[in-house]
């Protein structure tokens, strides 16, 4: 059953990552929903499904999130990719949860170049004969993050936010309790992608089978793979890879900050990454519960700070209808 949240709603605070979209929205009642989709796209001929399971978009047809996981989905492993096909994310967000006329989202640190291209983007497109027009709010990807970890680790007053998705890892330092946007960094092809080639490297030397960076990422998740009908714990090989990558990816960070290194009183992981680090590896290193989510939800505590109540006064006109181009 889908629910209309622009009922409780002006905007919408989305994550648009590399693996999944993560979203933040109100309900009902006045507290916070999160939850997350695949990034999956696949293009697909329009005659094998019916009405509304595939859309038009600049001349193609597509299966959005959760419908295109089993129809060979896009590899959404770089900017731009993901630049190219984040209006249907946008698209598959309002079908799900309704359709906004105001959206809260983040980029890359290491993007920072694209922002003017990715806004224009996602402020104007086509789907299925329908115009959307959007007013697009653009924030560097850790910002949400760091907005979270102020109220979670309200005592720290010098702290570095590591955000690690799919790809990057956004480094966002915090000194006496506020961003110092002047220093931020990231890591690009640092985050689970080196997990998940790292496992894909381990399962075909002892097992002679090339995986996808995908269905790598689904044995990562559940720690397991079938092969030949047998299933093969993959738990322990896991492990030892994400004790050395948690190593290595410390050791990068340090380099990064050489001279506040000493300063920061913890190293807080947050984004998907912060389910595969070994907190172990560092006295000072701090992975989150839900860390997928804090980006998202720092959107919509900015969105709510900065531009007011969330609860909408009267519906607004998302989009029109134009010509099939």
């Amino acid at each position: 059953m889908v629910v209309d949240y622009t009922k409780w709603n002006k905007y919408l605070s989305i994550d648009l990552g590399y693996g999944d979209c993560k979203l933040a929205l109100k309900k009902e009642d006045g507290s916070l929903m999160i939850a997350k989709f695949p990034s999956a796209v696949s293009k697909v001929a329009p005659g094998r499904f019916g009405a509304g399971e595939a859309v038009e978009f600049e001349g193609d047809f597509y299966l959005i999130g959760e419908n295109a996981i089993n129809y060979k989905p896009v590899e959404m492993n770089d900017y731009e990719t993901l630049e190219k096909y984040a209006p249907l994310l946008i698209f598959h967000a309002f079908r799900k949860y309704g359709e906004f006329n105001t959206i809260v989202t983040g980029l890359s640190i290491r993007q920072e170049d694209n922002s003017g291209d990715f806004k224009e983007r996602l402020s104007n497109f086509v789907i299925d004969g329908d115009e959307y027009q959007l007013d697009v709010k653009l924030l560097p990807q850790g910002i949400g993050a760091k907005i979270v970890a102020q109220k979670q680790f309200s005592e720290v007053q010098n702290y570095l936010v590591c955000d690690g998705g799919f790809n990057t890892v956004d480094l966002v330092p915090v000194f006496d309790g506020k961003a110092d946007l002047h220093s931020v960094d990231a890591l690009e092809n640092r985050g689970i992608i080196e997990v998940v080639n790292e496992l894909i490297e381990h399962i075909s030397g002892e097992y002679n089978i090339e995986l996808s960076p995908k269905e790598a990422k689904y044995a990562l998740d559940n720690k397991k793979i079938d092969i030949y009908g047998k299933e093969v714990d993959l738990e322990e090989v896991i492990g030892h890879i994400t004790t050395d990558y948690s190593k290595d990816l410390v050791r990068q960070i340090e380099r990064k900050f050489k001279k506040s290194w000493h300063k920061f009183q913890k190293v807080i992981i947050v984004g998907g990454l912060s389910h595969f680090v070994d907190a172990t590896v560092y006295e000072h290193l701090v992975c989150v519960p839900k860390g997928e989510y804090y980006n998202t939800v720092g959107f919509h505590q900015y969105a709510t700070d900065k531009l007011g109540d969330t609860t909408p006064k009267k519906p607004k006109v998302t989009r029109k209808r134009v010509g099939k181009l």
